[in-house]
């Protein structure tokens, strides 16, 4: 119903840019991606200096593949650009931060950038463990590996079903074979946090196969 209303109102006045933008955004939420760029894209002929309008533009381009991955990323440039000046927007389109580095992390050419992304993200949106999460994950691919093993607890700790954050850290520990102890921890906490995940009960299972045969079970099975 909300959609047949905004349509009506746009109907009745095609410069009704907030019309257009909610339309889309009702348009994105049911799926509908081209439909929800058109609308978008309708809401900022009249209301080009929109930021919210440009970074929901940039979404459902995202959301439609990699085709337009590169549009969607133009979108985003622009927004992030505007809200690097404006502390008010950079904490109400904090996201787009995130989604940038994302992207960005995907090319080791663009680190770097990648990583001033994530740190802005985590600056206006401090309690979102997946942006912490992809800061630490970004940190272990520059080789600073205990400091990514500190952001691992930390994504944890603001998002406790990030079982793979824990993972992570214990896999670094691993690595520098070293409190084994802790490594246990985190791997019996990883999976108490998401049962989904196969490569903590590896881990155990490897941990403990020749030192407690009867606790290495049931990672084992």
């Amino acid at each position: 119903k909300a959609r047949e209303l905004l349509v009506k109102a746009t109907t009745v006045d095609p410069k009704m840019m907030a019309g257009f933008y909610y339309l889309g955004r009702v348009e994105f939420s049911q799926g509908h991606s081209e439909a929800a760029t058109g609308r978008f894209k309708q809401a900022l002929e009249y209301d080009k200096g929109n930021y919210t309008y440009r970074y929901w533009l940039g979404r459902s381009l995202e959301e439609q593949g990699r085709v337009q991955i590169p549009a969607a990323r133009t979108e985003y440039e622009r927004v992030s650009t505007a809200a690097k000046k404006d502390g008010r927007l950079a904490k109400d389109l904090c996201d787009v931060f995130y989604r940038l580095g994302v992207m960005k992390k995907k090319r080791a050419s663009e680190w770097k950038g990648a990583l001033k992304d994530f740190t802005q993200a985590s600056k206006c949106a401090p309690e979102r463990g997946d942006i912490w999460f992809e800061l630490a994950e970004l940190t272990e691919f520059l080789g600073q590996e205990m400091k990514a093993y500190d952001l691992y607890l930390r994504a944890s700790s603001k998002d406790p079903s990030l079982g793979k954050a824990l993972v992570k850290a214990a896999e670094i520990l691993a690595r520098k074979e070293t409190r084994p102890a802790q490594q246990l921890k985190l791997l019996r906490s990883a999976v108490k946090a998401d049962k989904t995940l196969a490569r903590p009960h590896y881990m155990l299972c490897t941990m403990l196969k020749d030192k407690s045969r009867a606790k290495a079970v049931k990672s084992c099975e």
